[in-house]
């Protein structure tokens, strides 16, 4: 015979479980996807995406696939994949943050975005690390330079919405 503890446990245990398979089965992608449009459109009105797939995904965060970028009404890029967690320390603080990784053009793309600490502000800022980047198949450089760019990229970027973003790029 249980004790009552034993019981209470087994129990919470259950419906923790049925709880996280309720979530992830009934999971409100289309809701999700509505808000992340909203919030990307707060942040730069000229950015548009469109998301064929958004799930829950392990570690908690959101996994999106095939993901079209467009920027100015043209098209820009195209992730195949693309996770998305929190910066789970800075959920502790007033200056929330994001990580992100993922597949672009036969490359693959690693950072962190969020608010900059100290400027009291809501400026954003991050960093953009990435390698192996096909330059041929990304259609913003068609819009953005006159000129046909091939062979593959790496590097990292640092941003901020005040303007003061630096680049370090290798191209082969």
């Amino acid at each position: 015979m249980m004790n009552n503890a034993k019981k209470w446990t087994a129990f919470s245990a259950y419906l923790l479980f049925v709880a996280v398979v309720f979530l992830y089965v009934l999971f409100p992608s289309a809701t999700v996807k509505t808000y992340v449009d909203y919030r990307l459109k707060a942040l730069a009105p000229q950015v548009d995406l469109e998301i064929q797939q958004l799930r829950l995904g392990i570690p908690p965060g959101l996994s999106f696939q095939d993901v079209a970028v467009s920027y100015l009404e043209k098209p820009a890029a195209r992730f195949d994949s693309l996770i998305l967690t929190p910066d789970y320390w800075s959920l502790l603080t007033a200056k929330a943050a994001a990580e992100f990784s993922g597949q672009l053009s036969g490359g693959t793309i690693n950072g962190r975005a969020g608010r900059i600490p100290g400027t009291g502000k809501e400026d954003m800022g991050g960093e953009i690390t990435f390698s192996d980047i096909q330059l041929s198949d990304l259609p913003i450089l068609d819009t953005l330079v006159p000129l046909k760019i091939a062979g593959k990229s790496a590097g990292q970027i640092n941003y901020t919405s005040t303007g003061k973003s630096t680049a370090n790029l290798t191209l082969t």
